[in-house]
């Protein structure tokens, strides 16, 4: 069994209210820190949803709300923890809109927060 701590939930640039993404695993005496980034873990996916929508047909670099749903549905993932949302979106907006693609347990990033996996 091992854990994993919330370190930040914002971009690669901290914001006023949020520190930079980043995790902290713990297994016993170990831990590691990391930005898991996307597809980490097959029991809790970690994705972000920088993006509100997208805004041409040019390739973008961010998740949509939607799109972290996608992925978690076509990964198989028990669990979704939505990180990384962007200025232009709320956790919470962010969130619902993701889990009603997802369709399973969805959960928005908190500093400090701990998850069980396994």
């Amino acid at each position: 069994m091992f854990t994993l701590t919330v370190l930040g939930t914002a971009t690669p640039h901290p914001l006023p209210d949020r520190a930079c993404s980043g995790y902290l695993v713990t297994a016993g005496d170990t831990r590691v820190w990391v930005d898991a980034g996307p597809g980490s873990l097959a029991n809790l996916l970690l994705c972000e949803a920088e993006s509100d929508r997208w805004t041409s047909d040019a390739p973008q670099g961010h998740h949509t709300p939607e799109d972290a749903g996608a992925l978690a549905r076509r990964a198989g993932a028990g669990r979704l923890l939505v990180t990384h949302v962007g200025p232009t979106l709320t956790p919470e907006a962010a969130t619902a809109r993701a889990a009603h693609v997802f369709g399973g347990p969805t959960a928005c990033a908190r500093e400090s927060e701990v998850h069980a996996i396994g």
